[in-house]
Parts: C-alpha cells; structure tokens; sequence
C-alpha cells in the first residue's frame, strides 16, 4: 500500500530479541506518529506482500514436495527417541539436465573410465541433451552416410547410470543445421527427404530418448514451407515422427519468448496454437532460455508462462543459459538461483536443461558453471550446486 503516512514503510522489530536496533530513535517524533498508524493498519488484516521468491517456495512446497512415511521394524524393545534414522537422496525425479558434447563423452567410453567432464555430468545432473550429435547436418551431411558414433556412445553412457537423454533436432526452420545436399532440393523431393530423415532418426535412435525438438525455431524462419510449396509441412513434421513412434514426447522449441520482450512470446504462442487447431501431435513446448546479462524479471515471466500453461501441455526450458559480463559471478549467481527457483515453482514447467556447463565447453563461456582444466566451480557453479545438483 502506498500510505501517505509511510506507515507502509516502516520495520518492525522485538526489541527483546534485538533491544539496540532502535536504541536513540524510539523517542523520534516520526515514530510515535507512525506506531499507531501501522498499528491499526495491522489489526485491520494488512500484511506485507510477499516477495516473488516467498511465493515462489510456498509453489514448491505444494508442487514438488511430498510428506515421506517411512516404517522401521525389528526395534519394538527400543526407546524409539533413541533411533536415528539418516536419508541420503541420490536423485531427483524432477528433470535437472544439461547439454553435453558427445566426444566428450564418447571418450570416457572409449577409456572406460569417466574423467572430470563425464563425472561433473552425472554427479549433478540426472538428464543429458546433445548439443550437436543428432542434428540432421551432423548424422548425414552427405546423403546415404551416416555418422552416429558420438551420439551412440553418449546414449548408451547415460543409459548406463540412469540418466535419461532427449533429441535435439530433427528439423531446422530456418534452414541452419540442414545438410548441403539437401539445400538443393525443393518440392516433392525435399518432403521425401524430410519424411525420411525422421524415419531414419526414429529408427536408429528408438528407445534411446524420450523426445524430440521436431522444427526447431518455428517463429523465425520458414525454409521447409518455401521450399517444398507444402503449407502443411510442419504439421506432417510433428504426426509422421508420432506415428513411428506413438511414445516420443514431440516438442515445438523457440528462443527468446521468455529472455526478451518484444513480441516474440505472443508468436510462438500463436504459432502453437494454430499447429495445434490444424491437427500437429505436440506434446511438449520447449524454451530455449538464453539469457542477456540482465536480472531475471518474473513480473515479465511468469504471465508468458500462465499463458503458455493454458495449452495444457507440458513446458520445458531446453537451453538455459545466462551471458555474464565476468564469468560466474555474483550476479551470474543470482540469475542461476532466481531463474531455477522460479521455473521449479511453476506447475506446468516438467523439465529444466541447462545449455552446458564448462567454459571449454561451451558456447557462451561465461555463462559457464566451472572453469579450466581443475573445474574450478564458480559462483553460478555454486548457486546451482547448494540448492540444485541432482
């Protein structure tokens, strides 16, 4: 409330608990005309308005939290005030994931033994995404030849420490990520190309993740529908890789809906709603999440968010990350903290996957969570470890 008193503005404190905070100010004629103000403002029900973080625990605490009852037998003779019982959580069912490069991975197998990188990933997350070894220009980059190898091996790696992995892309809408040969194509012989390419993925990669990005940012570029004359392309996109494999999780994925805010948001959620109304098998919508070196705003986030979990379908942030000026620091740190505990407190959210976390490994290197060939942990590093780390 804005009181023209400043009632609304004054601290309260018990002056048993901390007896010199006001020492030399209770007296203050400002004080004695606010007391009684803020006094009746509080037998008449107002309290403060609880911050974005506070409500944002209360969500967790009803979504995400469960009572745990656990029987103990064989003690019926003992002081049950006597028994000490520890629990050690290993996982989290909840999805906290992370981009991996596959070579990375595929030499830890070939070693068979996980070096830093490999034991960084599976001690603190639970779900894998690969950052290029399932696209389209990487699997066939020339047409009829196949290169799976970094993909095969990060799978099968994961699988082995259950951990669970999703596809990252099928399709590029721009065209970015589509093999050269196939940029010669157009009409009818670029849909064949299309439907085979995700016949061929679904095939060689069935039973190995849990979904895909079908047509990847859809709001910034229309390559297939030019270039195959078929205004339908998308849609047939997401139901031809539905009727191979009925179980896949099929996500639209776009960039910058909920990192900027200049319209981009509103597209994409009328692009879904229009793929939807005309007959696409989406189950899934992914944000991409990468963030500028701003504070993250949830007064701007979360009505894009409420609007999006009006589709009813599951939402994910697939590539979050964060562009420090200086790598992890304090206010690297506080985007990891706010963003996660914000995404982790909003129903319809059902997964979070972190776009890298190495600097030598990733794109954005101060957006990294360690640092050099130690894994120096950062500060952002640490923020996500203290309250996030699998």
């Amino acid at each position: 409330p804005n009181w023209e008193d400043k009632a609304a503005t004054s601290e309260l404190y018990d002056l048993e608990i901390d007896p010199e905070e006001n020492i030399n100010r209770i007296d203050y004629d400002y004080y004695n005309n606010v007391i009684p103000v803020l006094s009746q403002k509080l037998r008449g029900g107002w309290r403060r308005e609880p911050t974005w973080q506070e409500k944002a625990d209360i969500r967790i605490d009803q979504l995400r939290k469960n009572n745990l009852v656990v029987n103990v037998d064989g003690f019926g003779n003992v002081d049950s005030s006597t028994i000490k019982l520890e629990v050690t959580q290993l996982t989290h069912s909840f999805p906290f994931g992370t981009k991996v490069k596959g070579s990375l991975i595929k030499e830890c197998v070939d070693n068979g033994v996980d070096n830093q990188f490999c034991s960084f990933t599976k001690e603190h997350f639970n779900y894998l995404v690969l950052g290029n070894a399932m696209k389209w220009s990487y699997n066939e980059r020339k047409e009829g030849i196949f290169r799976y190898g970094d993909a095969d091996a990060t799978l099968a790696w994961a699988k082995e420490r259950n951990m669970k992995s999703r596809g990252h892309a099928l399709m590029w809408a721009t065209g970015q990520q589509t093999p050269p040969w196939v940029m010669n194509l157009t009409g009818t012989d670029l849909v064949n190309a299309v439907e085979k390419r995700i016949n061929d993925a679904l095939t060689h990669f069935n039973g190995t993740v849990t979904g895909w990005d079908v047509n990847n940012e859809m709001t910034h570029g229309e390559y297939f529908i030019n270039n195959t004359g078929d205004p339908d392309i998308r849609i047939k996109m997401h139901n031809w890789a539905h009727e191979k494999d009925p179980s896949l999780e099929l996500f639209t994925n776009d960039f910058n809906i909920i990192s900027h805010y200049h319209g981009q948001a509103q597209l994409y959620i009328d692009l879904i709603k229009d793929l939807i109304e005309r007959g696409a098998a989406i189950s899934g919508i992914g944000l991409q999440a990468h963030f500028p070196a701003v504070p993250i705003n949830p007064e701007k986030i979360i009505p894009i968010m409420e609007k999006l979990g009006e589709f009813k379908i599951p939402v994910w942030i697939t590539e979050f990350d964060w562009n420090a000026d200086t790598n992890g620091g304090p206010e690297h740190a506080a985007a990891v903290e706010n963003f996660y505990r914000l995404m982790f407190s909003l129903e319809m959210v059902e997964g979070i996957m972190m776009w890298g976390f190495w600097d030598q490994s990733h794109w954005r290197p101060n957006g990294a969570l360690v640092n050099g060939d130690t894994f120096e942990v950062n500060a952002a590093g640490q923020a996500y470890h203290n309250e996030w780390n699998s």
